[in-house]
C-alpha cells in the first residue's frame, strides 16, 4: 500500500509504493438488441408487405432488438450477434487476470425480464450475478452460460443499484476497501424511466447521475460502446459517461477482436497501474507523484490521477510501470506548497 503523509513541519516523506488488487464490476447489457437474428428471406416492416411476399421475414421496429438497425431507418446493422463475442471475452480475461484483479458480474435488465408484459418486465433493474472476487472467473463463465439477451435498456437503475452494493462494504468512513471500477458494456442509448421502455433524455439524464454518484464515491467508470462508433448520438452519450466516470472517452468496438483488445487494455491498466493510499488526500495539487525519481504531471495522459483513495497512472507511465525490466518505484508525497512540474 502506498501511504501519504502530511509533514509537519512540512518535511518531505517519501513512501514506497506496493501493489493492491482492484475490485472490477463488469456491469453487462443483456437487451435484445445484443442479438438480432435475420432469418433467410427478406425483410419487410409492415404488415401487408408480408402477406402478400411469403419470403418476407417482419420486422418489429418497435422491438429493442430492431428500432435502431438498418432494416427499421437506424444505423445499427441488423442481423449481429454482440452477445455471443462479449461471452468469450468476459470469459477469457477473467480467467486471465486471475489474481490480479477481482472480478463481478451484473447484467441487465435483472434476470427474468423480457419484453413479453409490454417491456415493464423488461425494464427490470441488473441483477448482481456473481460478486466480486479473487477467484470469480468459473462463476463469472457459469454465470454467463445461463443467461441470454432478451429485455431493454436500464442502465441508470442497474448503476445505481452497483453502487448501493460498492456502499455496503464501507462500513466506516475509515474502512478499508480496494480501487473500486465498474466496466458498462453495452450496444445502445439508456431507457426505461418509470418502466417506460422509450429512449429519451431523462434516461440519459439519470445515467449522468449514477455515474456522478459513483465517481462521488471514489468510483471510476470505464465504458465500452458496440455500434457507438455508426451512431453518432451514441457515441456523445457514452463519451459523456466516460468523461463523468473519470476515464475520459468511451471504447468503440464492433467486433469479437475489438472487443477484446479493449477490454485487455483496460483490465491492464487496472491491474498493473492502480494504487491504494492509506489517506484520501486533502487536494490532488499538493501532491507529488515520482516512478523512478521522475515528478509525473497530474490530470496528464502520461503521468497521474486520483479518485478517492486511489492513484491510476496512465499512458506512457503505465508502460513504464508495466515493461518489466526492472522493479520501479513509485513514490508520493503530500507537499506543503503546490505542485508544479515544467
Amino acid at each position: 500500500m502506498i501511504t501519504t503523509n502530511v509533514p509537519a513541519p512540512c518535511e518531505k516523506k517519501v513512501r514506497t509504493a506496493g501493489k493492491t488488487v482492484p475490485d472490477f464490476m463488469i456491469v453487462l447489457d443483456r437487451s435484445g438488441s445484443m442479438r438480432t437474428t435475420v432469418p433467410a428471406g427478406t425483410l419487410c416492416t409492415d404488415l401487408l408487405t408480408a402477406l402478400l411476399d411469403p419470403n418476407c421475414f417482419q420486422v418489429n421496429c418497435a422491438s429493442m432488438a430492431w428500432m435502431n438497425t438498418t432494416a427499421c431507418g437506424g444505423m445499427m446493422p441488423a442481423g449481429v450477434d454482440r452477445w455471443a463475442p462479449a461471452v468469450t471475452a468476459i470469459k477469457s480475461l477473467t480467467q486471465m487476470f486471475t489474481g490480479k484483479v477481482s472480478f463481478g458480474l451484473t447484467t441487465f435488465p435483472g434476470q427474468g425480464a423480457s419484453t413479453v408484459a409490454g417491456g415493464q418486465n423488461g425494464c427490470t433493474p441488473g441483477t448482481l450475478r456473481v460478486p466480486v472476487g479473487p477467484t470469480s472467473a468459473p462463476m463469472i463463465a457459469s454465470a454467463l452460460d445461463m443467461t441470454q439477451p432478451d429485455g431493454f435498456t436500464p442502465t441508470s437503475g442497474t448503476l445505481e443499484a452497483v453502487l448501493q452494493q460498492i456502499m455496503t462494504k464501507k462500513t466506516s468512513p475509515d474502512a478499508e476497501v480496494p480501487p473500486q471500477f465498474v466496466l458498462l458494456v453495452t450496444d445502445g442509448a439508456p431507457n426505461c424511466i418509470g418502466g417506460n421502455s422509450g429512449m429519451d433524455q431523462q434516461a440519459h439524464q439519470a445515467t449522468v447521475r449514477a455515474i456522478d454518484a459513483l465517481a462521488m464515491a471514489g468510483v471510476k467508470t470505464f465504458v465500452i460502446g458496440y455500434d457507438a462508433s455508426v451512431d453518432a448520438n451514441l457515441a456523445r452519450q457514452l463519451t459523456e459517461y466516460a468523461q463523468r466516470g473519470g476515464t475520459n472517452n468511451f471504447f468503440a468496438v464492433q467486433d469479437a477482436a475489438s472487443l477484446v483488445m479493449k477490454f485487455t487494455e483496460i483490465t491492464n491498466v487496472i491491474a498493473e497501474c492502480t494504487y491504494t493510499l492509506d489517506k484520501d488526500p486533502a487536494d490532488k495539487m499538493y501532491v507529488r507523484v515520482e516512478l523512478d525519481k521522475e515528478s509525473l504531471k497530474v490530470d496528464d495522459p502520461n503521468g497521474w490521477s486520483i479518485s478517492g483513495k486511489t492513484v491510476t497512472l496512465g499512458g506512457a507511465a503505465c508502460a513504464k510501470l508495466r515493461d518489466g525490466t526492472k522493479a520501479h518505484t513509485l513514490a508520493v508525497t503530500v507537499e506543503c506548497v503546490p505542485v508544479v512540474i515544467n
